[in-house]
Formats: C-alpha cells, structure tokens, sequence
C-alpha cells in the first residue's frame, strides 16, 4: 500500500530545505573541475561519524586546513599539480596504514598505544601533522567562530583521512572525487560507487550512501528501483521516523530493513530527497514543531479576525 500522498509531499519539501541549507553552499562547477573543494566536500560527510556534530566539524576543519598547508603547492585547485603533489606523498610511503593497523591489532585505539609516537608519528611527516594539536579556526554552528587546539585522535579518522589520499593517488581521474564518483553514477554504475567507497576505512554504508545521495540531489537524478538503495543512508532518525510512519519497530542496526520499507511505499524518483527529508525531519524536530505551531496559530489568529 502506497504511503498517503501528504507525508511523501511534506518530505519531499523537507529534502528540499536540506538542499538548499545544506547542499546550496557547495558550487557545483567547482566540485566537478577543483580536486580541493572535491575533497572537502568528501570530508564534511566521511567525518559524520555519529558523535556529537560539532566534534565532527572540528576534526573535518582541522584537517583541512593542516592538509592545505601540508601540499606545499600554490595551485591544490588544479587536479594535475595535487595529483602530482599525493604521488609524491605516496612513494615517500605517506599513505602506508600497515604500522598503524599492527599497533591496531595490539590496541584498541594505535594513537594511543605506547610505541605509536617512536614507531610511527617520527617517521611520517604526514601523520605527526594530523595527530599533532593545532590551533585551529572552527566554525560551528555556521556563523560563529572560535579556535580550539585539535587534532585527530582516534585512527579510525586518521585511517579513513589516509585512505583517501591514497586513493586520489592512484591515477588522475581519482584525484577529483567527486567528479570520479558522479561519473559512475552517470554511467549507470553506482553500485560499483558504492563497493568502491565502502573499501576505505572508516566508510560504510551509512557514510558512502550518504555522500551519493548528496552527489544524486545535487545534479537531481532519478534513479531506478535497483539503485535507489544506494542514496539512503539509516541512522537513528530515519530508524525512528520509519517506526512512526510503519507502526512497527526498526532498528538502525538492520539498515536494509528499513531501505526496503521505504523503497516499497514512497516513489522511487523522489527517494533521495525523501532520505534526506527524513534526515532533516528528524535532526530539526524541535525547531520544524515550533515553526508548526506558529504557523497554526497565525492561521487561527487570522480566522478569529477574519
């Protein structure tokens, strides 16, 4: 049974404010010509891990920033120069995780593991610069801003940041990841998107779904019925709302659950921005309640006065 039309409109329109407080501040010319702003665009979303937000955007600007001073280079912008920039990074073995994934296996967290500093951080210029506290600007939330010492602590970030570049270093048209991964969906093959981000570290399905979904609204494609799976990330609050919406419980432990409750009774061209709709809904229930309120109670005023 196909859900009432009015919570597929009313999501829709919340997708839509997601694009456009969310999406409209990235320009996309220069994601698809400008590696730089391509990989910034690919952290605001690998370092949403769950945590708070606010401890997510500060890691997100602090490796940024150390990552643009670190690439010694006037043009980061041009993916030729950066592509050079990571190759030579690579072969000075700057991308190699092997030694933090032996101290791994022997500590929960290898940053923190007593031979993480003598083994590792001496010998990669790299990795001292992202485990190393920085002063560094943040904004958050948009608009206000402070300066806070930082720097990653815990290698599950450090690993997906290394995986990354690593995978930018692999051949030029890589360097550009969002031009690299909205090709493929242009193709037609955003499963293979979808297998290819899911082998870095720290990226999983919530992650890689997440960052095609955004890519999928942005050029506002309508995906078929096989593919829309890959534009829906679950977390907590879209497990909740479709528990609403359902009146049964799911559980964001069991993603494909909830993936198939919603492909089977929402329109599949609307998917993506019904995902990010759900996301929206829930993230700002607060704040959407008391707009709800007021607007009802400005409808009645006017009733009253007539």
């Amino acid at each position: 049974m196909k859900k009432n039309k009015n919570i597929t409109e009313n999501l829709v329109r919340l997708g839509e404010r997601y694009k456009s407080e969310h999406l409209t501040i990235w320009d996309k010319s220069k994601l698809e010509t400008k590696p730089w702003q391509a990989l910034k665009f690919f952290f605001s979303h690998s370092f949403m891990r769950g945590r708070r937000d606010k401890l997510s955007v500060e890691y997100y600007e602090f490796t940024i920033k150390v990552l643009f001073r670190f690439f010694k280079t006037t043009n980061v912008e041009n993916s030729k120069t950066l592509f050079e920039e990571l190759t030579i990074s690579k072969k000075n073995n700057l991308f190699n995780t092997n030694s933090i994934r032996e101290l791994k296996n022997e500590h929960r967290n290898s940053i923190k593991h007593p031979d993480f500093e003598n083994r590792i951080k001496k010998n990669n210029p790299l990795i001292n610069i992202l485990t190393t506290n920085t002063k560094t600007e943040i904004e958050f939330p948009k608009g206000n801003f402070y300066t806070k010492n930082i720097c990653l602590q815990n290698d599950t970030d450090l690993l997906m940041v290394l995986d990354t570049l690593n995978f930018m270093s692999i051949s030029n048209d890589k360097t550009n990841l969002y031009k690299y991964f909205n090709d493929l969906i242009k193709r037609n093959k955003i499963n293979v998107a979808y297998s290819e981000l899911n082998k870095l570290s720290g990226i999983g399905d919530k992650i890689s779904t997440f960052f095609l979904r955004d890519i999928a609204i942005i050029n506002n494609y309508n995906l078929d019925e096989n593919h829309v799976k890959y534009v829906f990330p679950v977390d907590t609050w879209v497990a909740q709302i479709a528990s609403l919406l359902a009146d049964k419980k799911f559980s964001a432990g069991k993603p494909n659950e909830i993936k198939k409750y919603f492909i089977e009774n929402f329109p599949k061209n609307n998917l993506s921005l019904i995902a990010a709709g759900i996301w929206f809904l829930g993230f700002n229930s607060l704040s959407i309640a008391i707009e709800y309120v007021k607007i009802k109670k400005l409808k009645e005023n006017k009733t009253t006065n007539g």
